[in-house]
């Protein structure tokens, strides 16, 4: 019985409230396991794509955290914010889904991939469409670590 990506994506928005108890960059790391699952066996390019993820939500943390150096992102400026875990929340949010964006972007699950992708961003409450980079909010400051991460990808 072949599943619709519309009730792939429904059941996906659905389950998102139930796991708000595990922190951002779990649910991203999940959502990231399963697109693989979906993907074909690349154990080598999904291995580096499991740790541009994984440096792209740490240089969003690391922003907020002046003892803490970025790995990736290095000229992204220290950040501040009145609620540091909401703001850290969404630069993280905001980094994962542009960068799970541009690598699942092709492939055989890659519409049901980028819709998880999505209901996620809307799940957490954030706007998938924005893609400002450059003010000073933790959404531009998400951005901005994507794409310095996916450029880091086009070189590395």
């Amino acid at each position: 019985m072949k599943t619709s990506l519309a009730a792939i994506v429904v059941a996906s928005a659905i389950a998102a409230p139930a796991v708000a108890q595990q922190s951002v960059a779990r649910q991203w790391n999940d959502e990231q396991l399963a697109a693989i699952r979906r993907d074909l066996a690349r154990p080598t390019v999904h291995a580096r794509n499991l740790y541009h993820v994984s440096a792209a939500m740490w240089d969003a943390w690391a922003a907020f955290e002046p003892a803490a150096d970025a790995v990736i992102a290095v000229n992204i400026p220290d950040m501040s914010a009145s609620d540091v875990n909401a703001a850290r929340n969404m630069a993280i949010s905001y980094a994962a889904y542009r960068v799970l964006n541009n690598r699942f972007s092709t492939g055989p699950g890659a519409a049901v991939s980028l819709a998880a992708f999505t209901a996620r961003m809307n799940a957490l409450g954030y706007d998938p469409s924005y893609t400002g980079t450059t003010g000073s909010t933790p959404a531009d400051l998400g951005n901005a670590i994507g794409a310095a991460v996916i450029a880091y990808g086009l070189a590395d």
